[in-house]
């Protein structure tokens, strides 16, 4: 239950009707706590009067989703009603396999995470390189200049009061992008309010502090999350720990929850245009007698804040929508609008869909709906509501709505806002409040490879794609399919010559691949054109050898790169389902490749060990792609061996073959070091520990220049078999064509054919 002050006397004795029907509805409101749904509106209530309370930005700058401090973020927005929004330096979208495989970030986990928070998400855009062990090394993917002036822009843009960062000061020497980050972002903070300084990224501005974590000892501002929120329940430090597992995968990176009591965080300022004190000292952000403390101040001085926000003649608080959403809370007015379908087809119609439902307990004013459609947009008139809405009552209206022709056959973003204008029956006070939707507007014709990267090996002479063409509109579709490719004559395409698609329906078409004598490894780009749809992609070709007859298994699936290279290299491999594991026969099998974090997303494995460790005995090739450690149980090796923690993270790090002559580099592909050149990530990690050596052939090793070598291809005898563990990064650059990673694929499941 959330606490309650004693009514007060209302300062504005001249509108005692207006606040004695916004008293009335609050009762209400808090009264109806016992249903979830009301909670959920009280949540939202408390959250709008401290939105009210704030005119304040936080902008927390990352380098990764799991540098966030989800509970300090919690705090400033659920307490404080400061804005609060994450940048992360990385794509988090386009870098998501990277981000899950080396950091335990799930896919979108940034983006539900923030929204338990209350927090907007950002990104800079930048790939994600792998651990850097230093500046240096994190400036050969992330240039300075670009990251400068990236953060710039997003500070003019946000405009925020607070600038936060992580990790603490003294471990981003740790990882080359954190200490880049600290150090970039710290210029960009003094280049933001300099207007001098890149004129292209927007009006300057000047945020008032920029503060990184730090050690206790060195904190001058200590927010304390262990405080409660009576109003969600729990503490802002559980929200987030909640936001936390959100955001982590638990097997990889578990979140504890916090211990109860105090749990202050250590800042340290870097940079302070305001006196040092607390996180928000010298920010005066109000503390209104309705938000003593943790409780909410009596119904009537909440009216008479509201009325007199709404009065005020200086500035321009009538339009701000924070308090427009304060006051459809307070009335109980819901205001939910729709444009459907979204996405919708280009050339069809949508629907603008309007309701307004008044469920308080007094009339409301409705002096107007105003409807503005962004461009390429039309809506036909809207019916207007009902000037008065009295309690319980319900306005409903919908519009047609038209788009534009799309100029090509490329999606278009559309808008339609509208403003809701209100207010109590008896005041002349309004209240504004804005509803906005952007809408895709899509071609009626998608074309689309099965497979945007294709690997085509010219000894196998022949190989088929797919194209999926997509017709979404409400005619037929009749056109040429045509092909072309750019960049060699060596490689002859053919497909149907012409394609016809129903209204509303997909087919999927052939495209063979023929390779002609003299075709060069490379990458060269297909383009397939059906009426005003282009399907484009990347063909592969590369160089290695397999035996033809092999009969492989995979476990990891068929979208993965170890299954595209290995059908590319003209093998037709089985992809193993759960119950094949665990009751198939896996006997037929020459080998069995475990792809990357096999043991993470398929736990059935574990289950299935046993059966896999006979399979090896019985003459099996069971090869094992790098785990984390976490993940890896010692006695899965039929020798058992523990993983370290080690990375070797420079892309051209040397590579060191001790027996030149060993089948693993010698047989059906001859490797030589250099043909690993062109990784674009670590070259491994989590090395395994032969504290058995003599029990391990290590055919291929790794390590920094000057350090220490580490196994990264390691293989024992078990029974008639062998079991390989990788810790080299290969399977994560077959896609890139790298020619030694191909060809120690093709050698690792040819290990023991004819031996």
């Amino acid at each position: 239950m959330i606490p309650r002050s004693p009514e007060t006397a209302s300062p504005f004795p001249r509108r005692p009707l207006f606040a004695h029907h916004l008293a009335v509805l609050l009762l209400a409101a808090l009264a109806a706590s016992s249903a979830s749904a009301a909670e959920d509106g009280v949540v939202a209530f408390d959250q709008a009067l401290r939105d009210l309370a704030s005119d304040h930005a936080a902008l927390c700058v990352v380098a990764h989703p799991d540098d966030v401090d989800f509970e300090v973020l919690a705090l400033l927005r659920h307490r404080f009603g400061v804005r609060t929004i994450i940048a992360c330096v990385v794509d988090h979208d386009r870098e998501a396999a990277g981000l899950e495989e080396m950091l335990g970030v799930r896919p979108g986990g940034l983006q539900a995470a923030a929204a338990h928070v209350g927090a907007e998400v950002r990104t800079l855009g930048f790939p994600y390189p792998g651990f850097t062990r230093d500046e240096a090394s994190a400036q050969e993917t992330w240039d300075r200049a670009a990251l400068v002036a990236s953060l710039v822009r997003a500070l003019r843009e946000a405009r925020p009061a607070l600038v936060l960062s992580g990790p603490c000061e003294a471990d981003a020497g740790e990882d080359g992008q954190h200490a880049l980050l600290l150090s970039a972002l710290t210029e960009a903070f003094d280049a933001a309010g300099d207007a001098a300084a890149h004129p292209g990224a927007g009006p300057a501005h000047a945020a008032a502090k920029l503060l990184l974590p730090c050690r206790p000892e060195e904190a001058e501002a200590r927010p304390d999350t262990g405080k409660a929120d009576l109003v969600r329940g729990g503490t802002y430090a559980e929200a987030g720990a909640a936001a936390g597992r959100r955001c982590l995968h638990p097997a990889i990176r578990p979140v504890a929850d916090p211990a109860p009591g105090p749990r202050l965080r250590p800042y340290r300022a870097v940079r302070s245009r305001v006196p040092p004190g607390d996180l928000l000292a010298g920010l005066a952000i109000p503390r209104p007698e309705w938000l003593s403390a943790e409780e909410w101040g009596g119904r009537a001085a909440i009216a008479a804040e509201l009325v007199r926000l709404a009065l005020a003649p200086a500035g321009d608080r009538p339009e701000d929508p924070r308090l427009g959403r304060a006051a459809a809370l307070a009335f109980g007015l819901a205001f939910e609008t729709s444009v459907t379908p979204d996405p919708i087809v280009a050339g069809e119609p949508g629907r603008l869909r309007v309701l307004l439902r008044n469920g308080g307990f007094g009339a409301i004013r409705i002096e107007g709906l105003a409807v503005s459609p962004g461009d390429g947009v039309t809506v036909a008139a809207l019916p207007p509501p009902p000037p008065r809405l009295g309690p319980g009552e319900v306005f409903a209206a919908e519009a047609a709505v038209a788009f534009a022709p799309l100029p090509e056959a490329v999606s278009a973003v559309r808008s339609v806002s509208l403003v809701l204008s209100f207010g109590p029956a008896e005041e002349g006070v309004l209240f504004r409040l804005a509803r906005g939707h952007r809408v895709v507007e899509e071609p009626a014709v998608l074309a689309s490879f099965r497979r945007p990267g294709l690997l085509f090996r010219p000894a196998v002479g022949r190989g088929t794609v797919f194209v999926e063409i997509e017709n979404r509109g409400a005619e037929g579709l009749r056109a040429p399919l045509l092909l072309s490719l750019a960049g060699t004559d060596r490689l002859a395409l053919s497909a149907p010559g012409d394609v016809e698609v129903p209204a509303r329906s997909t087919a999927v078409l052939p495209v063979l691949l023929e390779g002609r004598e003299g075709l060069s490894p490379g990458a060269y780009e297909v383009s397939c054109t059906a009426g005003p749809a282009v399907a484009r992609a990347t063909i592969r070709v590369f160089d290695a050898e397999v035996p033809a007859e092999l009969n492989l298994a995979v476990v990891g699936g068929d979208d993965g790169p170890v299954g595209r290279a290995l059908e590319a290299m003209g093998l037709r491999p089985a992809f193993l389902r759960d119950e094949d594991l665990l009751t198939g026969d896996l006997g037929p099998f020459d080998a069995i490749v475990l792809g990357p974090r096999s043991l993470f997303g398929r736990p059935v494995l574990r289950q299935a060990w046993p059966r896999l460790l006979r399979y090896v005995a019985e003459g099996g090739v069971l090869v094992t792609a790098a785990c984390r450690p976490g993940e890896w149980s010692p006695e899965l090796s039929p020798r058992p061996f523990p993983l370290d923690r080690e990375r070797v993270t420079r892309p051209d790090a040397p590579l060191v073959f001790p027996d030149p002559g060993h089948r693993i580099v010698r047989f059906p592909n001859a490797i030589a070091p250099e043909d690993f050149a062109g990784f674009r990530l670590d070259r491994g990690a989590f090395f395994p520990v032969l504290t058995d050596a003599d029990a391990f052939e290590v055919p291929i090793l790794v390590g920094e220049p000057g350090g220490e070598p580490h196994p990264a291809v390691a293989l024992t005898a078990h029974g008639q078999g062998v079991f390989v563990y990788t810790a080299l990064s290969w399977p994560r650059h077959l896609d890139d064509l790298n020619p030694g990673c191909l060809r120690l694929l093709g050698n690792l499941v040819s290990y023991l054919w004819r031996r």
